[in-house]
């Protein structure tokens, strides 16, 4: 091969991997901790994509890293909003937990710093980028970081850890309340936009681990 034809292979191996690079990947894995005994139907909704949590995982895709997040638990969905421009606004009088998300230096490791804010402090308009999970806070145990971090491309967000060996009276309530936001949740991934279901299967991410 002669010498200019190698030095313009070599230019196209730079090219490609400078291509790869811009369009890194990066898959947020996110993972409720529940009864096993007690089905769960656990949904959501990330940037307009409708999430399926009900069998406990649920990925995240994203073309950039992200550093933060605003988690919202909440007993109804928020409503769709288009003015002035399109939105989510919370329901004033649902049950609802803010939790900020946010990645901090612990010594020689990054961690995710978990800091529940209080509820009269989230604005009406919901954030862009809030991870909304449709579930009555009430019986959510804690938010935890269960999962070691031992990828730069698939990121474990904390664990949405549930209330487990309710009463039947608790699970009467709760279902009740789940029913609700089921309701209203179908009202409202009827206008979101793209309408993308997010994949939910474990065979989708095998290196994510513990799943």
């Amino acid at each position: 091969m002669k010498k200019h034809h190698i030095f313009t292979f070599f230019l196209m191996l730079c090219a490609v991997f400078q291509c790869a690079q811009a369009f890194k990947a990066y898959t947020y894995v996110v993972k409720s901790d529940y009864d096993s005994k007690d089905a769960i139907p656990l949904t959501g909704t990330y940037k307009g994509n409708i999430l399926d949590l009900k069998d406990g995982i649920a990925f995240l895709n994203e073309t950039e890293y992200i550093g933060s997040f605003e988690l919202i638990i909440t007993s109804e969905h928020p409503k769709m909003c288009t003015e002035p421009v399109p939105h989510l606004e919370r329901i004033q009088e649902a049950d609802c937990e803010w939790y900020h998300i946010s990645w901090v230096k612990e010594g020689t490791k990054t961690v995710w710093s978990i800091e529940k804010r209080p509820e009269e402090s989230l604005p009406p308009r919901i954030p862009d980028n809030a991870l909304i999970i449709c579930y009555p806070p009430k019986f959510v145990d804690k938010i935890e970081n269960k999962m070691p971090q031992e990828s730069s491309t698939i990121i474990h967000l904390p664990t949405i850890i549930l209330k487990k060996n309710l009463s039947a009276e608790e699970k009467e309530e709760r279902d009740a309340a789940l029913n609700r936001s089921i309701l209203a949740h179908l009202e409202v991934s009827a206008s979101l936009a793209p309408a993308t279901q997010l994949v939910r299967q474990g065979n989708k991410v095998k290196q994510a681990r513990g799943i």
